[in-house]
């Protein structure tokens, strides 16, 4: 791909710089090599990658402070809305890895996690999470796109998890009152968690993300 144009919530953002072009194929040459990685170097990849995410923000946010420093006018204020948006992709696949990196901690480490680790984990996965749905690219402010109801849906799935995992750690504790408040909260919010995300679902069925999501919810509820 030569990354003319990107698409991101639903928008078709076209990339004019050079330096974008490539920092943007960079990160498709370094997804494409970690496709090909074995468990062994996967790690090492996965660092490579979210340097390669810095990379491309950095290169963006260059061209969105030149933007800024100029006087304000309708072909600037489109200029920086479309770099904005490209940031805001570039930042999004950089928050799903750092996702998906910390989800995969928590599966393959399930019976040797301590309650304080599996409590941290959430915490950062929730800040992630948060951090997605505060991502500019939307065009309409007067409505929710996909994108944020998909995003606000997983904000609620890891308050959940989080919530059951400081319930946890709570019990570890020896306080058993405050454990069993947080498992009690923690049940409302995964089933209010599983109905956003399962209509997420049903709206937009190439998504796997709310899929996988809702596997995991299901499982802790069982």
């Amino acid at each position: 791909s030569s990354f003319d144009v990107i698409y991101f919530r639903g928008n078709a953002w076209p990339v004019e710089e050079k330096d974008v072009k490539l920092a943007l194929i960079k990160l498709q040459q370094q997804q494409s090599n970690n496709s090909n990685s074995n468990n062994q170097d996967e790690e090492s990849s996965v660092d490579a990658r979210m340097q390669q995410y810095e990379d491309a923000m950095q290169v963006l946010q260059q061209h969105l402070q030149n933007y800024k420093s100029k006087k304000a006018g309708p072909s600037i204020n489109a200029k920086i809305e479309q770099l904005e948006a490209q940031w805001a992709y570039v930042k999004h696949g950089k928050l799903k890895l750092s996702m998906q990196r910390h989800e995969s901690l928590l599966s393959s480490n399930n019976n040797t996690t301590t309650p304080e680790q599996e409590a941290h984990l959430y915490s950062v996965l929730l800040q992630d999470a948060k951090e997605i749905c505060a991502l500019p690219g939307n065009k309409s402010e007067e409505e929710e796109d996909e994108f944020l109801l998909q995003a606000n849906a997983h904000v609620q799935r890891l308050r959940a998890l989080r919530c059951n995992a400081m319930a946890k750690l709570y019990f570890a504790n020896g306080k058993n009152n405050q454990a069993l408040a947080l498992w009690q909260h923690s049940s409302r919010l995964a089933f209010e968690a599983m109905e956003e995300m399962e209509a997420c679902h049903q709206e937009d069925t190439t998504n796997d993300d709310d899929g996988e999501g809702v596997v995991l919810l299901e499982r802790y509820l069982q």
